[in-house]
């Protein structure tokens, strides 16, 4: 390193050896030529695309130089679209309108013109149109007023210029406009204040500014450069050594985002507008140049261009059969690579052979997608052959999965019967019961079984015999009383009294005792009867609990069954899930083992390409 550095340090003479040193180190590592003015119109004009990329917002700042602030502002760039916008729905009177278009458009030929009258006419002209312009909201002609006086040769009025970008900034913060877009706006607007305490010379106020800027925008890259600028101008190299470190490390992060996307007109857009090479047009880094040198080496700046050979790798490796493996990001990734290499071969931009690394790591990857297309290629030849095995074994997992399922449910559904059936039986039995205890609460209630009404009824019958009884005994006594001579009459109170009342009286106790006799049968009867209703009941209830038991045996009897039938599928299933198991483990080992030669033959077949 101390070789390398040796190269270009300078030796005790003037100052413009010094800057001679600077601008050696940007022609011979970033192919710049300092000592031309850089045309910063058309690098601004290309970032206007950046806009439009799909990158990191991060990865769009444009770059403002301090030489010449003005370029921002002349084209269509997103801020100034957004602007714009804004001010086409606020400016509500035409005349506003018509006076910002003026501005705009002197503004743009002051910046443009080379020639120092016509920049002074119409450095004139948006000086005029900003003091006719009345109203206090547009924060652009401030910020163009402050440009201009900022840019403007001669005695430089620092309060003027600060006054002017203080008020844009503080309108602006004030303002309906985004967030996004006041944040970007005020970061450029404080860089611009930085630039004004830079011509100035306090270089304390500018490093300071700087710093303001980066706190607005973490990622502010022209913030970055200045605040390096202003280290170096106040003797902290290794500061700005570290902000030097960092812009590097932005637009190397640029480029690899660039190769990951494939892109090559980004990529070739990056290398032409990269921030770093923006250090080798501002000569007051002449200081560091030795720091400067140090930041390049680290980044490989003793690497040999080595995209020659890389182009020979990628035509060799068309030449192998990789045909079959190629897919769209391949292709794409080997085109990138072929571009670079076409159009970058004879460079020594740092931004080349600094990335001779990634370029390397982006052919090894591309080397590897192949193979990994192919074992992709592989496998899915693989899956193809055991797809017979595998939608055999996939129909028997579902099938017992089937079972399973059907067992589960054959389960709960058996119980749901079982218990269907025990209640319809609990139901025919309990109701066959109720009525025959209904009849054993009625038996007292019934004249059939009740001894006192038979009874009654009895006697009452035994009245009535035993008054005929007594009726006949008496005319049989009165016609049996010999040859006395009596009337009838007489004759038949006699015979009432001697024979009817006592053949009367004997029906009746007769009567009587039969009565009781029956109203004893009668007592009988009833509790036989119901004995007999209480053995029904018992037998009923017997009856029931046969029932149950032989629902539930039938029950688990047909569940038994069942159940041998589906475990029987489920071991045939089982057996062969295990069998197809084992073929496809068997057949995949060897196919795998096949695929392996291939892969590994092929692997020797591009080895030589990764040395």
């Amino acid at each position: 390193m101390i070789n390398f550095i040796d190269q270009y340090k300078p030796v005790d003479l003037e100052n413009e050896i010094d800057y001679s040193r600077l601008i050696k180190l940007g022609k011979d590592f970033f192919e710049v030529n300092s000592r031309s003015e850089f045309d910063y119109i058309t690098y601004v004009k290309d970032c206007t695309k950046l806009s439009s990329l799909e990158i990191p917002e991060e990865y769009k700042e444009i770059f403002i130089p301090k030489s010449n602030p003005s370029v921002y502002w002349i084209y269509d760039s997103w801020l100034m679209l957004q602007i714009e916008d804004y001010m086409k729905t606020n400016f509500l009177r035409a005349k506003n309108v018509e006076i910002y278009k003026a501005i705009k458009e002197n503004f743009i030929k002051w910046a443009t013109t080379k020639l120092k009258n016509e920049k002074e006419y119409y450095a004139n002209n948006v000086i005029n149109l900003v003091e006719r312009d009345v109203y206090k909201q547009n924060f652009f002609k401030y910020i163009i007023n402050g440009i201009i006086y900022l840019a403007k040769p001669g005695v430089f009025n620092l309060s003027k210029v600060l006054n002017l970008f203080e008020t844009a900034k503080e309108i602006a913060n004030s303002s309906r406009l985004a967030d996004n877009i006041k944040n970007e706006l005020s970061y450029i607007i404080t860089l611009y204040i930085g630039f004004a305490h830079l011509r100035d010379n306090a270089i304390d106020l500018a490093n300071i500014t700087f710093r303001n800027a980066l706190e607005i925008k973490k990622c502010g890259v022209t913030a970055k450069l200045y605040s390096a600028l202003a280290e170096v101008k106040l003797g902290n190299h290794s500061i700005a050594e570290s902000y030097l470190n960092e812009i590097l490390d932005y637009d190397f992060n640029r480029l690899i985002l660039s190769m990951k996307l494939n892109n090559f007109g980004m990529f070739n857009f990056f290398i032409k507008t990269g921030f770093f090479q923006n250090v080798f047009y501002e000569l007051d880094f002449w200081p560091a140049s030795e720091t400067i040198e140090k930041v390049i080496h680290l980044k490989g700046a003793t690497n040999k261009n080595s995209l020659d050979l890389l182009f020979q790798k990628c035509t060799e490796l068309k030449k192998k059969n990789i045909q079959s493996y190629l897919n769209t990001d391949i292709t794409n990734s080997i085109t990138m690579l072929e571009k670079i290499s076409i159009n970058y071969k004879d460079s020594r931009n740092i931004f080349i052979t600094g990335l001779a690394n990634e370029f390397e790591n982006k052919f090894h990857e591309i080397i590897q997608n192949i193979i990994g297309k192919l074992k992709e290629t592989l496998d899915s030849d693989i899956n193809e052959k055991l797809s017979h095995y595998k939608r055999i074994l996939e129909e028997n997992q579902s099938a017992e999965n089937h079972t399973l399922n059907e067992i589960e449910k054959f389960k709960v559904k058996s119980k749901d019967n079982l218990a269907k059936t025990l209640e319809s039986i609990e139901d025919n039995y309990n109701v066959q019961i109720k009525l025959v205890e209904e009849k054993i609460e009625n038996i007292p209630f019934m004249e059939k079984y009740n001894p006192q009404r038979s009874f009654s009824v009895n006697m009452s019958n035994n009245f009535i015999v035993a008054f005929i009884v007594m009726l006949i005994g008496a005319f049989a006594g009165s016609s049996g009383s010999g040859g006395e001579d009596h009337s009838g009459l007489n004759a038949f109170f006699s015979g009432l009294v001697t024979s009817g009342i006592k053949w009367g009286l004997i029906s009746f106790f007769v009567g009587t005792l039969i009565s009781l006799i029956i109203s004893a049968m009668v007592l009988i009867e009833k509790a036989d009867e119901k004995q007999k209703l209480l053995r029904k009941i018992n037998l009923l209830k017997k009856q029931k609990s046969d029932a149950i038991n032989e629902a539930k045996i039938y029950s688990e009897h047909r569940e038994k069954v069942t159940l041998e039938n589906y475990n029987n599928n489920l071991a045939q299933y089982r057996k062969n899930i295990k069998d197809l198991t084992e073929q496809i483990n068997y057949e995949r080992d060897k196919l795998n083992k096949e695929a392996s030669e291939k892969i590994k033959a092929f692997e020797d077949l591009l080895a030589p390409l990764l040395s």
